[in-house]
């Protein structure tokens, strides 16, 4: 486990102004000297005018929401920017918002790729999340960064209440599967094996010792519901995957939130299972990645990735009205 101190970045938006500058000739004696004079303010007046259509455009900072989760107290959510400014420059932070306004209320500047799978610990003292390094715990303030683990494979982190360990995912051909660690990022622990192999899991949010994942032994990826000691005897919930996402159980866990990334199709990618009726539909057809219930249950946060709804929304699980928190433009 190793602690990282705080980044900080500044500096200011790029304000570098275009001045077009003109030069006059000298007066030239004659009929040869007036036409070069009047050739030259015609060019002049052209270049004036091509000039005008290479003006600096108003600068437009655009941003991609990924992988929200709702705070235990139910105020706040965490996420993850990638801003990109005109010249196409990218930056990449763990940010706060509030949950009712989406008001931004902290932010983290991170040196490597948008985390994947944000969770909060129980008494929301730390956010987890999984990058390219590895598992890292993020204190709620932002002040204090800190890794777990070390891998590239290693994703999806998710506290869990029963056994007061961070489970996390490891995509991996030959050592993947469920993992689990300390909050201190002490005793590493393999749960699955190679016949047992699952993949992008969170616990359940309350004291239950289950999980819910994803079979990764069959294609499409199966969702399920298991014991770390008993993978194998693991509950089918009837709803398949064709790639990564974690899924989200409700707090009173009748609903299921999942990712099916399958785009284009009559389901849709976002789906939602009602456990209680068997029946499932979905919310939307386009990009999204993970997604997060409020603590009460009654709502859902997702992300849409692409197009002109990109930015999170809201989704009211009883009514099904759907509402945006935030948009793709700064």
């Amino acid at each position: 486990m190793r602690e990282i101190m705080p980044q900080q970045m500044s500096g200011d938006p790029d304000a570098r102004r275009h001045a077009f500058g003109t030069a006059t000739i000298s007066e030239v004696a004659g009929r040869r000297g007036a036409w070069m004079r009047t050739l030259f303010l015609v060019i002049l007046l052209m270049a004036s005018c091509s000039s005008k259509s290479n003006d600096p455009q108003p600068v437009v900072i655009k941003q991609i929401w990924y992988t929200p989760a709702w705070s235990p107290d139910g105020r706040e959510i965490a996420c993850a920017i990638t801003r990109i400014d005109h010249s196409n420059e990218r930056g990449s932070f763990v940010s706060i918002l509030d949950a009712a306004t989406g008001e931004v209320r902290r932010e983290h500047p991170l040196d490597f790729p948008p985390p994947f799978a944000f969770s909060w610990t129980p008494d929301g003292a730390w956010l987890l999340f999984g990058a390219s390094p590895g598992i890292f715990k993020l204190s709620s303030h932002l002040d204090s960064l800190v890794q777990l683990t070390s891998g590239e494979a290693h994703t999806h982190p998710s506290f869990s209440k029963a056994r007061n360990i961070v489970f996390f995912s490891v995509n991996d051909a030959r050592l993947g599967g469920l993992y689990s660690v300390t909050l201190s990022g002490d005793s590493l622990r393999r749960w699955s094996t190679q016949d047992t192999h699952v993949l992008w899991t969170s616990a359940f949010p309350d004291e239950s010792d289950s999980l819910i994942g994803y079979d990764a032994m069959r294609s499409p990826y199966r969702l399920i519901v298991f014991s770390p000691e008993a993978i194998g005897s693991a509950l089918f919930l009837g709803g398949e995957s064709h790639g990564g996402g974690t899924a989200h159980i409700s707090p009173d866990h009748r609903f299921v939130a999942y990712n099916r990334n399958v785009i284009i199709d009559e389901i849709g990618n976002l789906v939602l299972l009602d456990r209680s009726t068997d029946s499932s539909w979905g919310i939307t057809p386009l990009l999204t990645s993970e997604m997060s219930f409020s603590p009460d249950g009654r709502k859902l946060v997702y992300p849409i990735l692409a197009g002109k709804e990109v930015g999170l929304w809201i989704l009211d699980v009883q009514t099904g009205e759907q509402t945006r928190l935030t948009d793709g433009t700064q």
